[in-house]
């Protein structure tokens, strides 16, 4: 019950979630530019430390070969996170919960 929302809906696995979004969530990340195959629909998000860790990620990302399709911003749940593309045209996001944060 933790995880979810109007677009959004999560499987709490014991340190693994498994998410599943709206079509919705694609247009607010900014990939729907970057569609997935049809069918495929996956999109994998990493948990940071915290908001000052996001950024840090994300810049090591875009070193690393990474497209950042959102840079940094924050949730209207409280998180920070960014979205990027790697070499690959895999989507993923980087985010850290403002529980992670505050503690």
């Amino acid at each position: 019950m933790e995880q979810r929302g109007p677009i959004y809906r999560a499987l709490d696995g014991g340190g693994v979630a498994i998410g599943f979004n709206a079509a919705e969530t694609y247009r607010l990340l900014n990939i729907d530019e970057f569609p997935p195959p049809a069918g495929v629909r996956s999109l994998l998000t990493f948990e940071a430390a915290d908001h000052d860790a996001v950024a840090r990620l994300t810049v090591q990302g875009k070193t690393l070969g990474a497209t950042i399709i959102k840079a940094p911003y924050g949730t209207f749940y409280g998180s920070r996170q960014s979205v990027l593309r790697d070499p690959e045209g895999q989507v993923l996001r980087i985010n850290a919960f403002q529980s992670v944060a505050a503690s």
